[in-house]
């Protein structure tokens, strides 16, 4: 009796289990498809905002100390370097060097602190110390353009850096990873020591 309930009972076919199988499968791929350009569009995006960040916060920092810069003694396309307050809290000047770093692809500050007793300060090399401003900064064109009183570029040179008004800082960031994009931003600062509208 139990063998012709078993022999009698409706079972799936081998076609409609084949079927069922073909349709999981398809409904795998799509949804794994799908599912993998959401993650990486999201990604990306992360990426894009980090850098954008990173770029932006590297910008100001280093706008809010050139603004203060009193005088300058280096001024290349890569590098910068003057005298300023590092810090609100410092007293003394100190002597500020901004520079991009191509082996590590990094924008970087190095300070060196005034030793002695006014009006005789000193700068020794040795005492510089070097932070990372931003990583992954590509040197595409000049971070620094420095601009006359009209604003317009100009190539200075020491006996001119004195004419030097405003400085133009462009650094452009590019994330890391398969899909690499890049995000350029820039500002002007104008040196606060040096302005003729007041």
């Amino acid at each position: 009796m139990l063998l012709r309930k078993l022999h009698g009972s409706n079972g799936f076919t081998i076609a409609e289990l084949m079927m069922v199988v073909i349709i999981t499968s398809v409904a795998v791929v799509v949804f794994n498809s799908f599912f993998s350009d959401s993650l990486q569009s999201y990604l990306n995006l992360q990426n894009n905002t980090v850098n954008t960040n990173t770029v932006s916060g590297a910008l100001q920092r280093s706008s809010r100390v050139i603004r203060g810069m009193s005088t300058i003694v280096d001024a290349q396309p890569n590098t910068l370097t003057g005298f300023a307050y590092f810090t609100p809290r410092d007293n003394t000047l100190s002597k500020v060097r901004y520079y991009y770093e191509s082996n590590t692809d990094s924008f970087k500050v190095g300070v060196i602190p005034a030793t002695g007793s006014a009006p005789n300060y000193t700068y020794d090399n040795d005492d510089e110390i070097v932070s990372t401003i931003a990583d992954n900064i590509d040197d595409t064109g000049s971070i620094f353009t420095y601009l006359d009183g009209t604003s317009t570029p100009q190539s200075f040179t020491t006996d001119t850096f004195k004419d030097i008004r405003s400085i133009k800082i462009s650094l452009t960031g590019t994330t890391e990873g398969a899909r690499q994009t890049s995000v350029n931003l820039s500002t002007t600062v104008s040196l606060r020591n040096r302005k003729t509208n007041l």
